[in-house]
C-alpha cells in the first residue's frame, strides 16, 4: 500500500469522485446520430 501525504492546512484535497460523463457519451452520440438520420430520411440497418 502506498502512503500518500495528506494536504496541508489551507490546501484543497483532490476529489476522488469518478467522472460519470464518459459513460454517457456513446449513448448521446447514438441519440444524435439517430436524430440526424431521421431528419435526412435514412433508416439504419
Amino acid at each position: 500500500m502506498r502512503d500518500e501525504a495528506l494536504p496541508e492546512e489551507g490546501e484543497a484535497a483532490e476529489s476522488v469522485v469518478p467522472d460519470a460523463t464518459p459513460a454517457a457519451e456513446p449513448e448521446f452520440l447514438n441519440d444524435v446520430t439517430q436524430i440526424y438520420l431521421n431528419e435526412i430520411g435514412a433508416n439504419p440497418c
